[in-house]
């Protein structure tokens, strides 16, 4: 695989979200709604229309969208006194997502498999969930061409990477953490490789010279071979 290949992988941007119009109803036959700390009835609207669209969503492929019940269900568990850092993520940046998910990726839906999500921990935290239903949505997007599949596994490869890390290096983290671990070293490095940050509150708090520690340990790790051997992974999905 030639050097210029593995460059145009790190080169590949993510964009962002491809948000709906303010004003369109045809999604919740009203305009849509995002929590605002400053307009509290924003917060039991949004967390409404989150529950019906994932409803919506899980409606088209049942057998392989198992696993977002448990997301709904834990959103619909969310109290107007959780933290702002906990409802912004969902009923925002997630809400946006899976509207756009839905409206202008839904064909792919109905191309899912059983089991595909099944590694994704979905009633967790509320910010462990948030990251792990934007890894859901990129599984499903990847469907869309070669640019968005690399892009997913972009992702997917540098929170391995980061996991990785963390286990060689007996990192002390408390459990449950995890995630917000893999967050912090996935967000420090996100910008090198054409990616956007994922929103968590509770990212560590790790010492600079560790993060750059793990910017040698994932540069080391990017390498033509592992590029190929991501697109060896594509070619029974094609």
């Amino acid at each position: 695989m030639p050097l210029h290949s593995m460059e145009k992988f790190i080169q590949l941007k993510e964009e962002i979200v491809q948000e709906i119009p303010s004003t369109d109803r045809k999604l919740y036959g009203s305009c849509p709604v995002y929590y605002s700390i400053e307009n509290r009835k924003s917060f039991k609207k949004s967390k409404e229309q989150l529950v019906l669209l994932l409803g919506r969503i899980i409606a088209k492929n049942p057998s392989a969208l198992e696993p977002l019940k448990k997301l709904r269900s834990n959103i619909a568990r969310l109290k107007i006194d959780n933290k702002e850092s906990e409802k912004t993520p969902l009923l925002v940046d997630l809400k946006k997502r899976f509207e756009s998910l839905f409206l202008y990726n839904q064909s792919l839906l109905k191309k899912l498999s059983v089991g595909q999500f099944n590694d994704l921990t979905l009633d967790a935290c509320y910010p462990g969930a948030y990251s792990n239903a934007v890894m859901l949505i990129d599984r499903i997007t990847s469907g869309r061409g070669l640019n968005n599949y690399l892009l997913s596994e972009k992702r997917e490869f540098i929170q391995q990477q980061a996991l990785n890390f963390l286990l060689e290096t007996d990192a002390t983290i408390r459990q449950g953490s995890q995630i917000h671990a893999i967050n912090s070293l996935y967000n420090y490095v996100a910008s090198s490789y054409n990616m956007q940050s994922i929103v968590d509150p509770y990212v560590s708090n790790f010492r600079l010279g560790y993060l750059n520690s793990f910017v040698a340990y994932l540069r080391e790790r990017v390498t033509p071979a592992n590029l190929l051997n991501l697109v060896h992974e594509m070619i029974p999905k094609i």
